[in-house]
């Protein structure tokens, strides 16, 4: 069965406990959104089978290890290749503390380098609070959004 193209898709990507999901706009409504990254390989590999180059968004839900303990390496990979991330979202939700955190720490520290030395022309982060921020829209097209929600 062929997938159509002008529908927007979801794709749940299997990496054992944790999150890793792609939502990918119809063809000619923008770049795909990755949405935590508990996994670089199975992202990186997405990516390469998809043929994808270029990111919209890549959204952070909240600091839990499962949630994007793969983040780092999958954005410092993909920056490495030449592509490009529009907008990084980070929910901070506290403040990674170490050595237990030390890689959740790394990510915040790389994120808040990236806001004064950016990998590429473009690129933007924000840092969402659950008790300031209201929905945020990463994306919409003709007949659809992406909102973030923070409970």
């Amino acid at each position: 069965m062929q997938a159509n193209p002008s529908r927007l898709k979801v794709f749940f990507l299997d990496v054992g406990q944790g999150d890793c999901t792609f939502i990918v706009p119809p063809k000619g409504e923008g770049a795909p959104i990755l949405f935590d990254c508990n996994d670089a390989y199975v992202a990186e590999r997405f990516v390469a089978n998809h043929s994808i180059t270029d990111l919209h968004a890549v959204v952070a839900s909240h600091l839990d290890q499962d949630h994007i303990s793969g983040l780092l390496a999958f954005l410092l990979g993909h920056f490495s290749a030449n592509r490009r991330v529009e907008r990084l979202y980070m929910l901070l939700d506290r403040i990674p503390k170490p050595p237990r955190n030390a890689g959740l720490r790394k990510l915040v520290e790389h994120a808040m380098t990236w806001e004064k030395q950016s990998p590429h022309e473009g690129f933007g982060w924000k840092a969402g609070h659950r008790d300031t921020d209201g929905p945020l829209m990463i994306a919409k097209g003709a007949d659809w959004s992406v909102e973030l929600v923070l409970p």
